[in-house]
């Protein structure tokens, strides 16, 4: 693998500031709380996999990558909302 094919890979976190998506859309979508939210992007409580799976289904983020928190940046999502200009996590 080349230099450029390698896979970057970053935090569950920095893919939704990436994608511009905030903390409390991210609640709603998947049905808890924004503080449960903040907690699980700031690595402060872990992510179950029942949250692994809504994660998954609402922005078709691999599960395997939200457990792990190791979200591969090169591969294309679906489903994504997303914020105006200036809003932030």
């Amino acid at each position: 693998m080349s230099h450029e094919e390698e896979k970057k890979f970053i935090t569950l976190k920095e893919y939704f500031i990436e994608k511009g998506i905030q903390q409390i859309d991210i609640a709603k979508s998947i049905g808890v709380t924004n503080q449960y939210v903040y907690a699980i992007l700031n690595e402060k409580q872990k992510i179950g996999a029942s949250t692994a799976k809504k994660i998954n289904a609402a922005y078709g983020i691999p599960v395997e990558e939200i457990l792990s928190n190791k979200i591969n940046n090169n591969t294309p999502k679906t489903n994504q909302k997303t914020i105006n200009e200036g809003d932030f996590i």
